[in-house]
């Protein structure tokens, strides 16, 4: 078979079709990836999936072609009953505990067993489930000095024996070997010779090593602290069989295999291709994967060939009631991948590429197999399809539409973990996701989109409350706390002309604005809060800036919507917006305890998709509100966001001032509201600014009352300015 082999130093001559950068933000766009046992997925995936990461042995071979060979050890340990040894030269048994490595490797256990984990000191662990430590009472303890096999057991007992599994990336030794065909495949099994000493060849030192057999294990629930691994056990406690004395030390391997390396074996039987997955730090690739790509996607592959090898290191008597043996060993399983064409675009009219992404062209040859076939078609795809298909085929008019945890570039192929509400740029090409916006019916109540002449809003009889008729069938609400103090609910009525701007920007704004997730301040998982800031560089000035022509079209127009909005009510106001915060949430939750600083300049809301309702608090029985009027001044002026209110309003009794959504991961997009705050004279945003102590309602120290309560629908408008108001924000 003809191959192209590229050295390490050139440049592969393409980029892969799809890759990450790096395995744990794969894991994390792909949760199921993050559940490989020994580098191997299955069971939870369309197809195995193989990690090719790390070190690798000497015989593992890939120069660049189509064929990859590579080869997967385990180390295993059997409890067999009926292995009688007495005393005499059991010199087998001594060279293989006396020419084992020293070094201890890395281990990870094989199997799906429930284990229960118990510590063992200094940070090391042994899993083991409930019945071996019931059942196995016994202590292990290797053979005498003078010791002889008598007798050896039946195949019926050794078929039915335990299998504890232990994976090493050692060196492997290479013991003479006997071929037996079955029709399928290939079998390399261990020729075994008693009374000759089994040597290793000497072991490479970039390569961990084997760690030598201990001379005492123990099975029982005092485990030996020296062995640093990660085992499974379990103790067969079948009744002894007869022996048969013309068994030799082969018979007892274990005839399966670990559940992920049967998972590929099975794979090859049905003729299931499996995915390999390159990690740049990966020894036996000759590739160099292109900067920023920790690991890339080579594509599907059939196995087409295995061949297994096995040999006995060591066997040693359990005392007890019966005899049993405790066998250890190494089988090794050599698999030989073929690379084969789709899985990268999940349309079947679409031909799938001849030749790998790393290979210019492909011959004739490779392209038939060899002999004179095509390759077989396969209807899987490397990635789930909600990855690959095109974002025009994505409907998200559906409430039951679930935000992704990625998305793949269809310029460059990478992988990108999804950190914004809808819109977002590749983090290596800048290319748009293509997600599109979801529409605003589908996060609004239905009970509150029928047309109304008043909102549902709530006030004492203290507060002052002024109605009158505006523009575009707007209809102004006034409360009045004090002489200075004043709250503009600007109402839809939820007339269809009143919402067709806001509708329109809803839309455009999760399709054009970047609105990245906001850091937890809890540090438990993430925020379910989405924000955007823009502000002028003359936030001072009042004259027009040219900056706003710079930004998306559609956050100039959600501000000249405000603007326009604000002017049109009974009380005018000067408003002019430097500053604009664009914020979101996906699920429904509350703020509690917000400062709204507006005793200099005013601050507006508009509000889009989803309501929200706003409580203003005051001191119960208080003839004015509690937020008193401040000149203004220098020293009082709206602070930046981040600064500590309570430390400048004297809010010190105030309980939990902010109160996160809980975040489940993949949720219903049940709200994409925006609701853009921003004041007129400020370098900073001086909005809904949080306490720094506290918790939920402000109550205990303090009798206090809602002395407003006013409900924002679709395309209401709110302005607040005179006071430094205390809000509790509902979020729908």
């Amino acid at each position: 078979m003809t191959s192209h082999a590229p050295t390490r130093n050139s440049a592969p001559s393409g980029r892969p079709h799809v890759w990450a950068t790096a395995r744990e933000e794969l894991c994390q766009i792909l949760p199921e990836f993050g559940q490989a046992q020994n580098d191997i997925i299955f069971g939870n995936s369309e197809t195995p999936l193989l990690f090719v990461e790390g070190s690798s042995w000497e015989d593992d071979r890939w120069d660049g072609g189509r064929t990859i060979e590579l080869s997967m050890v385990r180390e295993f340990t059997r409890i067999i009953p009926g292995f009688v040894v007495s005393h005499g030269d059991n010199q087998n048994a001594q060279n293989a505990q006396t020419e084992a490595p020293s070094q201890p490797p890395a281990v990870v256990p094989s199997g799906n067993l429930e284990p229960q984990v118990i510590e063992v000191g200094e940070g090391r662990y042994v899993f083991a489930p409930e019945e071996s430590r019931r059942d196995a009472e016994a202590t292990a303890r290797c053979a005498p000095a003078h010791g002889a096999i008598l007798e050896l057991p039946s195949a019926s007992v050794v078929n039915n024996a335990p299998t504890l599994y232990l994976t090493t990336l050692a060196e492997e030794p290479h013991p003479p070997v006997i071929e037996q065909d079955d029709g399928l495949y290939t079998f390399v099994q261990e020729t075994f010779s008693e009374g000759q000493p089994s040597g290793d060849p000497p072991i490479h030192n970039s390569i961990p090593q084997l760690p030598p057999f201990a001379p005492e294990v123990r099975t029982s629930s005092q485990v030996d602290v020296s062995l640093n691994v990660i085992t499974y056990s379990q103790v067969d406690t079948s009744p002894q069989v007869s022996t048969s004395s013309s068994m030799n030390l082969t018979a007892l391997v274990p005839a399966d295999a670990p559940p992920e390396i049967d998972a590929l074996l099975l794979s090859r039987t049905a003729g299931i291709p499996i995915s390999i997955v390159l990690c740049r730090n990966a020894a036996v690739s000759p590739l160099t994967l292109p900067d920023g790509c920790g690991c890339a996607f080579l594509g599907f592959f059939f196995a087409v060939d295995v061949r297994t090898s096995s040999e006995v290191h060591s066997w040693e008597a359990l005392p007890g009631e019966r005899p049993t043996t405790l066998v250890r060993g190494r089988k090794k399983w050599r698999f030989r991948f073929e690379w084969t064409p789709g899985g990268e675009d999940p349309d079947s009219l679409v031909a799938p590429q001849p030749n790998p992404w790393w290979q210019d062209a492909a011959t004739d040859h490779e392209r038939t197999n060899g002999d004179g076939a095509m390759p077989l078609q396969h209807p899987y795809t490397l990635l789930p399809l909600h990855f690959l298909a095109p974002p025009a085929q994505i409907v998200s008019n559906d409430a039951d539409v679930r935000t992704g945890r990625g998305w793949r570039c269809v310029s460059c192929g990478r992988l990108n973990l999804q950190q914004n509400l809808c819109y977002q740029r590749c983090g290596t090409c800048s290319t748009a996701n293509g997600l599109p916006p979801i529409s605003v019916e589908y996060v609004r109540q239905v009970r509150g989109t029928d047309p109304t002449a008043f909102p549902w809003d709530r006030y004492l009889e203290s507060v002052s409350c002024v109605s009158s008729d505006c523009p575009d069938g707007l209809r102004c609400f006034t409360y009045g706390f004090t002489n200075t103090a004043f709250v503009h609910h600007m109402f839809t009525c939820n007339r269809p002309e009143a919402q067709a701007e806001p509708t329109s920007l809803f839309h455009d704004l999760q399709a054009e604005v970047e609105l990245v997730v906001e850091p937890n301040s809890r540090g438990r998982g993430g925020s379910p809060y989405y924000s955007c800031a823009v502000a002028s560089s003359s936030a001072r000035s009042t004259t027009p800036d040219a900056f706003w022509s710079s930004v998306p079209t559609s956050v100039t127009r959600a501000r000249e919507l405000m603007l326009q909005r604000a002017q049109a009510s009974s009380y005018p106001l000067s408003v002019n917006i430097n500053v604009l915060t664009i914020s979101a949430w996906r699920t429904a939750g509350n703020k509690k305890g917000c400062v709204f600083a507006a005793q200099t300049s005013p601050l507006v809301f508009l509000c889009l998709g989803a309501d929200v309702e706003m409580s203003f608090w005051r001191d119960r029985g208080a003839a004015a509100f509690i937020a008193q009027t401040i000149p203004a001044t220098a020293t009082n002026a709206p602070a930046p966001r981040g600064a500590s209110p309570d430390e400048e309003f004297n809010l010190d009794d105030l309980e939990e001032p902010y109160e996160p959504l809980a975040d489940k991961g993949d949720e219903y997009i049940d709200s994409a509201d925006s609701t853009p705050a921003v004041e007129s004279n400020a370098a900073a945003f001086g909005g809904a600014k949080r306490t720094a102590k506290g918790k939920g309602r402000p109550s205990g120290k303090r009798d206090v009352e809602e002395a407003l309560m006013v409900t924002l629908v679709h395309g209401d408008l709110l302005v607040v300015h005179g006071a430094v108001f205390e809000v509790r924000s509902d979020l729908f």
